[in-house]
């Protein structure tokens, strides 16, 4: 690995231990939570740090990339419109995509509940965001920005089930492109299980795996 990709995949790694060391004293000493943001079973896994290199954004309606709109201020595109959550209203919404995350795996309301504080105490106190992709008035999929030095980091990206493969993720995650310029940063990053299929899903959207880590 050359040493710009090492220095690339080491910002993505450090990303994502920032983010699991911003919480308060009371989430860091919750069995609940602390068992369900665990990896599953205790298993080892290898992880793919990837980062998405940003690329000029088409406003033209004919051929190629199509414009996505700025998700603070708001705008529609794709048959979505992307909100932050920041109002009453839209964390009801933001709630109810994770209940439905939660359903899947079969964790209790109590966990449910421990990260939903969490990630309120988070968007009131650290520099994480939360957005939505609404279809209509109906929030369908929802994702987190971490910003760590010039790295944003995404976290959570979720679509209900009911709407999955109508492209409402891929859109909310072209969209924070536009956020994490807005706010200085120099690229996007995540983390993703080397062995699911989210690996070649990213790749599409532009992610290149930069490093490795078991």
């Amino acid at each position: 690995m050359s040493v710009q990709l090492q220095a690339l995949a080491d910002e993505v790694f450090d990303a994502a231990a920032a983010l699991d060391l911003v919480a308060p004293p009371w989430a860091r000493s919750a069995p609940a939570l602390a068992s369900t943001l665990a990896a599953p079973g205790g298993t080892t896994e290898t992880q793919a740090a990837m980062v998405q290199v940003f690329t000029e954004i088409s406003s033209s309606s004919g051929g190629g990339r199509s414009q996505i709109p700025s998700p603070s201020g708001g705008g529609q595109g794709g048959g979505f419109s992307i909100l932050p959550v920041q109002s009453e209203e839209a964390w009801v919404a933001f709630e109810g995509l994770l209940r439905a995350d939660a359903a899947e795996p079969g964790r209790t309301d109590a966990a449910t509940a421990q990260v939903t504080r969490l990630y309120r105490w988070r968007a009131a106190n650290t520099a994480h965001r939360f957005y939505l992709a609404n279809d209509g008035d109906r929030a369908v999929a929802r994702v987190g920005l971490f910003q760590h030095r010039t790295t944003a980091y995404l976290e959570g990206l979720f679509t209900h089930p009911d709407f999955r493969q109508r492209g409402a993720g891929s859109f909310l995650t072209q969209a924070m492109e536009a956020e994490a310029r807005a706010v200085g940063c120099e690229r996007v990053a995540l983390l993703c299980t080397r062995e699911s299929g989210l690996r070649a899903y990213f790749e599409r959207l532009g992610f290149r795996v930069v490093g490795e880590r078991s």
